[in-house]
């Protein structure tokens, strides 16, 4: 099997956790692979360089894949998803003053609903200012999802975009008053004294698949083996994430200087499923905070792109079936079987679910409203 060569960009966040550990634990190398990471500092880098050609694959916010397959961008691409890199990893901070109004209101971080229904007070009263890493995002998008489920008024959510690492000092600015970013930046800004984390991601929807191996559609095309092989690394590497056993080297691994650049016991602590919500040290727990490997956590339901889709159409501006339908075409589960073979035997047999509905059984996939969203396979 000849040596091939695959340049991937990548964010300094938890998340690209599965990504790094396929290089720096070998699984690329054993697939005949030179996987090189580059470091980006913003999404934006992360879009231009792909579309541009200079990587064809990448570390990606799952609806910016979606996004550029739609022409939302300066280059339109078609990028496909053959690969979830993780499923939740990001926090709904506040800062302290406005935590202390979302408390007084009777929100509690044990339950996304009444900080939803604290926040939609709050927001007839004024303007929200919102801060999250990209437009086209999870953040963004469920952010939206649950202040308007929760009875925000429309009208008085704002939001405000900057890089992951940034964010934290764009609160401590008082330029917003929310703050929606992925692990480890919401703990870091905590650590910093200046604000509180609400509640996870995943007490939203537990299973939203957070960031995909964002691959450009031509590529994937003419170095079909390549990719095969890149998946099946990928898959091993999430394995190895995903055990208890692998966290404290993992997080030694994410903490390096050439990579997230964070405290190892920070990123340990997400890793086991833990918050420090404030400057008091009150902690919140929960299990699927971030999911990085195991059971269907890789797997890239086709109904997962269609909610995507559904629920990016208003605020990008695209008609919904046209977005539901580039969701649908984005999200390549058959990529990862072919590629898998006898390795994804426990892979779904279905290509779509009810979004929802396995998680009013107590299984990943519950959304805080227990909302169910059914799509046609088309």
């Amino acid at each position: 099997m000849k040596q091939a060569k695959v340049d991937c960009g990548f964010i300094r966040l938890t998340d690209s956790a599965v990504l790094i550990a396929a290089l720096e634990m070998g699984f690329a190398s054993e697939e005949r692979l030179e996987l090189v990471l580059h470091r980006e500092g913003n999404w934006s880098s992360i879009r231009d360089k792909i579309a541009l050609g200079a990587y064809p694959a990448a570390h990606m916010l799952s609806p910016m894949a979606i996004a550029m397959s739609l022409g939302l961008g300066p280059i339109p691409t078609q990028i496909i998803a053959p690969f979830v890199l993780s499923r939740n990893g990001s926090s709904l901070s506040a800062t302290q003053g406005f935590a202390n109004q979302i408390r007084q209101l009777g929100g509690h971080p044990a339950s996304a609903r009444s900080i939803g229904a604290a926040i939609a007070s709050l927001s007839k009263q004024r303007v929200l200012r919102i801060g999250v890493p990209f437009p086209h995002s999870m953040h963004l998008l469920l952010s939206r999802y649950f202040l308007l489920s929760s009875s925000a008024s429309p009208a008085n959510l704002t939001f405000t975009v900057a890089p992951p690492a940034i964010l934290p000092d764009v609160m401590a600015a008082g330029e917003i008053d929310l703050l929606m970013v992925g692990a480890p930046w919401g703990s870091v800004a905590v650590e910093r004294g200046d604000t509180e984390i609400l509640l996870p991601s995943a007490a939203i929807w537990d299973s939203a698949p957070e960031k995909v191996l964002g691959v450009r559609k031509d590529w994937a095309d003419d170095e079909p083996e390549t990719l095969r092989r890149l998946l099946r690394a990928l898959h091993r590497a999430a394995e190895w994430c995903a055990s208890p056993d692998t966290r404290a080297t993992l997080s030694e691994i994410l903490s390096l200087p050439r990579y997230l650049d964070v405290p190892a016991d920070i990123l340990e602590r997400a890793l086991r499923g833990e918050l420090i919500l404030n400057g008091a040290g009150e902690i919140l727990s929960h299990p699927r905070l971030i999911s990085l490997g195991g059971g269907d956590t890789n797997f890239p339901w086709r109904s997962a792109g269609m909610w995507i889709g559904d629920h990016a159409a208003a605020p990008w501006g695209v008609a919904r079936q046209k977005a539901i339908s580039a969701g649908a075409e984005c999200f390549r589960s058959d990529l990862l079987r072919q590629a898998l073979g006898a390795m994804g035997s426990d892979l779904p047999t279905s290509i779509t679910r009810v979004e929802g509905e396995l998680g009013r059984s107590g299984q990943s996939g519950r959304f805080f409203d227990d909302a169910e969203f059914t799509y046609l396979d088309e």
